[in-house]
């Protein structure tokens, strides 16, 4: 409540720790769910659940209860990306992907510019399922309390994807659809997690916020929103760099 005091019908309201102030401008991104969370025995545990199938967007929370288990997380269908992270203690953000090489012991730190890693104790070298994500002791911590937030590709509104770099400005990669949210990370090496949206713009190019810092927004022409996709602006940049592989995150504004 310090921070956020409630989540009301038409956005939210802030608490009284936050830092906001009249000289400051801000940006957020929200994603609604299925409102009401439910309870799911999906998996080896119990998680509480609140999910939106038609926008394939879902919301699990659990408190393990072993190094080596599974959570439901209510989409009906394999994620393609899933955010996981632990609440009660310091951890990373763990990133399971099926645009990284595979979804079963390969990962990404939201929370680092770090490269694809290989660890089967992330996922307990399991791939999510339509019901669950298994988690394994890389990560699972009994008595530890976690949250997961899983997307799933919806034609015309969503896509996680992956694209190579081919080193020359003007590379355009289609979505079916302009995003009003887009994130984009290399993963075959180290690189940062590049946000972009519709609303903090420059002419046709997007300001970008750097998920891994705490840095503010910087001015440039790197990427641009299409009514197809996007345009990578740059030859390199940390976004195009040649032979390089790339994961992304774009969503349609609603």
């Amino acid at each position: 409540a310090d921070l956020i005091q409630s989540y009301d019908t038409n956005g939210y309201t802030w608490g009284s720790n936050n830092k906001g102030n009249a000289s400051t401008s801000y940006v957020s991104w929200s994603w609604k769910a299925a409102g009401i969370p439910s309870i799911n025995t999906d998996g080896s545990i119990t998680s509480l659940v609140s999910a939106n199938q038609a926008a394939g967007f879902s919301i699990a929370k659990w408190t393990a209860n072993a190094t080596t288990l599974t959570a439901g997380h209510g989409l009906g269908v394999i994620p393609d990306l899933v955010i996981l992270k632990v609440t009660t203690t310091a951890d990373s953000w763990f990133v399971n992907s099926s645009a990284l090489t595979n979804q079963t012991d390969k990962a990404l730190r939201l929370n680092e510019n770090s490269a694809e890693e290989t660890n089967s104790g992330f996922w307990n070298n399991t791939a999510p399922t339509s019901t669950t994500i298994s988690v394994g002791n890389g990560v699972s911590v009994s008595g530890q309390s976690y949250i997961a937030y899983s997307f799933k590709s919806i034609t015309g509104y969503s896509k996680v994807g992956t694209y190579t770099g081919n080193g020359t400005a003007g590379h355009n990669i289609t979505t079916g659809f302009a995003a009003g949210f887009l994130m984009i990370k290399r993963t075959s090496e180290s690189g940062n997690w590049y946000m972009f949206d519709n609303k903090r713009t420059t002419g046709v190019y997007s300001d970008q916020l750097i998920a891994n810092t705490n840095g503010s927004e910087a001015t440039g022409t790197y990427v641009s929103i299409n009514a197809t996709g996007f345009a990578l602006n740059t030859a390199a940049s940390g976004l195009n760099d040649s032979s390089a592989k790339f994961i992304y995150l774009a969503i349609k504004e609603n």
